[in-house]
């Protein structure tokens, strides 16, 4: 409890430091077109939730997210798997899992919007930002280490579901939960900045590039306030989803 208190101490007072340096930081700018100062932020932050069409926004941006998310963690833990067990697929899936790393993410905004919708564009861009990061991760926590248990479980003919469930799982969780931890929070701010190019009609994004047109720059801010939570509260979840998988699977084997 006392760790608790003083953790909770040091989060307050490095707030209020930001607080302090951004309003300073504003007063000395003069301009509210170029920093708004944190009270005027805070309060269009807080006067979204009294507009229905910012609800709509943050779910249509959450179900693109989710729908890439989704995505990506299932390509990204399947293919592992299959690099692992045939060296010919990861000779062939491999090289261009990692040239996706290389392309700038604006250039594939661009190329999106010429083969897919508003819509879709942004979904599409979340995958190419996240998968590679969650295949990446996991191969290199399924890989080498792990081959003689694979060998044991061939010889012995173990089921594939206690394969799964007994070298792939503990050996695999660590890295899984690390990268989608990694993955979500880029793959939000991907999301969100594919809309802002793509401009859909709902979407946290696309209200951000409406307010930077109409020079609103406060609500701007309040905008990205927004993103930086929900990001932040997504980390936390797969956090907390990570620490009771690993509970579960430790307490199943005692």
């Amino acid at each position: 409890m006392k760790a608790f208190f003083v953790k909770s101490k040091s989060i307050i007072i490095t707030f209020l430091l930001y607080i302090i340096v951004w309003y300073s930081a504003a007063a000395a700018s003069g301009n509210s077109l170029i920093i708004p100062y944190p009270s005027s932020v805070i309060n269009d932050f807080f006067s979204f939730f009294l507009k229905k069409s910012f609800y709509l926004s943050v779910l249509f941006t959450l179900t693109r997210f989710f729908a890439a998310f989704a995505f990506s963690l299932f390509l990204g833990v399947l293919l592992p798997i299959l690099s692992i067990s045939s060296k010919r697929f990861s000779n062939i899936i491999k090289p261009g899992i990692l040239s996706l790393r290389s392309i700038p993410v604006i250039s594939m905004i661009l190329i999106s919007l010429i083969w897919f919708s508003t819509d879709c564009a942004s979904i599409f861009i979340g995958i190419t930002v996240m998968l590679p990061i969650i295949y990446i991760n996991v191969f290199d926590g399924l890989s080498d280490e792990k081959k003689d248990y694979l060998e044991f479980a061939k010889v012995f003919k173990i089921s594939r579901i206690k394969t799964f469930r007994y070298i792939y799982f503990p050996s695999g969780i660590e890295f899984l939960f690390s990268s989608m931890s990694n993955a979500a929070g880029i793959g939000i701010k991907s999301v969100i900045a594919a809309e802002v190019i793509a401009k859909p009609i709902l979407g946290i994004g696309s209200n951000m590039h409406s307010a930077q047109s109409y020079l609103k720059i406060s609500e701007l801010f309040a905008w990205t306030m927004t993103a930086v939570i929900l990001a932040l509260i997504i980390e936390y979840s797969i956090r907390l989803t990570e620490k009771r998988l690993i509970k579960w699977s430790f307490d199943d084997k005692t």
